[in-house]
């Protein structure tokens, strides 16, 4: 090495290779160097890089700096690409990390003294423990189970299924790209593979996901541990992009377990599951506590959702074990509905349909990204019908702390879902009370001209309630309604003011009338159903003197005869 980064070397070598004659002899030295050096660096696989052109300098001490900077130094200014080749070792300087690096590279608490590490009881399993065991448990029974990790067998619970199906266990190194497609070739020869990468560095293998795996239609079940939140690792290791990143992919499943059983009853459902990938994503972490060992599973219902509790005003959708965070907060609100989403894709259309109809507002909870996340998701679906808010990850990467820290500052444990209920409920309007919706102008004026148009002016108002700071999925309307000489109930006029509207609001209305109109009303306040018919507001009838009879020319001014609160 020492020889090989002199400059005197490196000058001679420069030198007589400019002074070769023509190209095929100095070709016929180039390849003889090369076998030269080849043979001398082979067993510190040099060879390999020299053989494609690269000039190989190494091995030297990684763990020595001076050496290192030493070496750079020498290279930094030489031609052409250069692969300086350093060893090092894995906890270098502290003993009981060099005795076992696996476990050092993630110790938790630690005596430095002693190196004796300190663990806190828990009473629940880990998820990536549960995932190991329910995978031990299905490979039992099924011969076609495989195992693939991309080089985190330890971390994603895979070090016991290694043990008991070495042929059926594969560690493909830190290369998730490989990990996809070597799984997607498993799946194209008939096995069933369990392919486990974290939620973040699943971002590395989108393409394999997407070309691989969906596009061919092969049973990969992909297994995205760390979603959501994970502490001290920080934001490169969050889990948070995941179901905004697939919830596009066509026919890829995504699924979040809401605690131990949940999960091996998604890896069942994802055993027997014969088309796509199957991506079921999990936390770090301690699970819920649920007994699962011994339990049979049981072949879900796939995009089917589950109403864990019953309530009138809002719905909380949430996934994952945030469905239990939603229970705690909502224990005492009767008003407040928890619903299960564990299937994110296919999404169930139904329930929703069900819960935008029975609710006035939706809050989801999920431990994700908002925007393309469950709570995208809900919005489109929602299309302005349903007042919906979301808690989840804001457009900013989560700062470094404990889990629950972070947790606690997106209100994603118990004490902030129930903050943001009572927020909801408070600023929901109750319009059996009528203290929220009030008209204040005195009467409106009708306006008839020719052809039979009417114009309507009046000014409105709202107190206790600011929508766009509460809600992120609703829209003011303005219906207006009358009788025709048949008895119909015409509604010639449907305005969406959208968020834009604030308090005390004028509004100029011109719409057409026919002969013998009667029993006009204006409806104000907050679409709740499709088409229009149902409002959350106040309402106004007023009865202008000869309507149709003065078409062609004055004016009338109608008296307000009724005003009431709608249902």
């Amino acid at each position: 090495l020492r020889f090989t980064l002199s400059k005197g070397y490196n000058r001679l070598k420069e030198h007589v290779w400019n002074k070769l004659p023509d190209k095929g002899f100095r070709a016929f030295i180039q390849r003889w160097v090369r076998s030269l050096k080849s043979w001398v660096v082979k067993k510190h696989g040099g060879d390999l890089f020299e053989s494609l052109g690269l000039r190989y300098f190494g091995p030297i001490d990684g763990n020595d700096i001076a050496q290192v900077v030493n070496a750079l130094e020498q290279i930094k200014n030489m031609k052409g690409p250069r692969i300086l080749h350093c060893i090092t070792v894995k906890g270098k300087g502290y003993a009981s990390a060099e005795a076992d690096p696996t476990v050092w590279h993630a110790p938790g608490k630690f005596d430095p003294v002693t190196g004796e590490r300190k663990s806190a009881p828990h009473t629940a399993d880990r998820y990536q423990d549960v995932f190991g065991e329910v995978l031990c448990e299905l490979a039992e029974k099924d011969s076609r189970v495989v195992g693939i990790t991309p080089a985190m067998a330890t971390g994603c619970g895979m070090t016991g299924f290694a043990g008991r199906f070495p042929s059926r266990f594969f560690d493909v190194g830190i290369e998730e790209e490989h990990a996809v497609t070597f799984s997607a070739g498993l799946a194209a020869a008939g096995l069933k593979p369990f392919c486990n990468i974290y939620s973040a560095f699943s971002q590395r293998a989108y393409d394999q996901i997407i070309h691989d795996v969906a596009l061919q239609g092969l049973p990969v079940v992909l297994c995205f541990d760390r979603a959501g939140v994970v502490g001290e690792d920080g934001a490169t290791h969050h889990g948070m992009f995941d179901i905004a990143a697939y919830r596009s992919v066509p026919g890829c499943i995504i699924a979040a377990p809401s605690d131990e059983m949940a999960l091996k009853n998604l890896m069942y459902t994802a055993l027997h599951h014969d088309s796509g990938p199957f991506i079921i994503r999990y936390p770090r972490g301690m699970a819920e506590g649920v007994e699962y060992k011994g339990v049979q599973p049981e072949i879900l219902p796939i995009g089917k959702a589950l109403c864990r509790k019953s309530g009138s005003k809002v719905a909380v959708i949430a996934c994952g074990p945030y469905v239990h965070r939603a229970m705690e907060a909502a224990e005492g609100l009767e008003d407040v509905g928890v619903y299960d989403f564990s299937f994110i894709k296919p999404f169930d259309t139904e329930a929703f349909e069900n819960i935008a109809a029975s609710y006035r507002a939706v809050l989801t909870v999920e431990d994700g990204c908002l925007k393309g996340g469950l709570f995208g998701e809900v919005c489109e679906r929602a299309a302005g019908r349903i007042a919906v808010r979301g808690l989840g990850a804001p457009d900013a990467f989560v700062t470094k702390d404990t889990q629950a820290g972070q947790r606690a500052e997106l209100g994603l444990d118990a004490r902030g879902i129930g903050r943001t209920l009572e927020e909801m409920l408070g600023k929901l309007p109750d319009m059996k009370e009528g203290r929220t919706w009030t008209f204040t102008a005195a009467s409106p004026k009708a306006d008839l001209s020719s052809g039979g148009v009417m114009r309507v002016s009046f000014t409105a108002s709202w107190q206790d309630i600011v929508m766009d700071e509460v809600f992120s999925c609703a829209g003011f309307c303005v219906l207006v309604e009358y009788v025709d000489a048949a008895g119909r109930k015409i509604h010639p006029k449907n305005v969406n003011l959208g968020f834009g509207t604030r308090e005390r609001s004028a509004f100029e209305l011109e719409f057409p009338v026919a002969q013998g109109a009667h029993d006009f009303w204006i409806w104000f306040g907050v679409r709740r159903a499709r088409g229009g018919a149902e409002l959350d507001g106040l309402s106004i009838r007023f009865d202008p003197p000869d309507a149709v009879s003065a078409a062609g020319g004055g004016a009338a001014t109608a008296d307000i005869v009724d005003q009431r609160v709608l249902p």
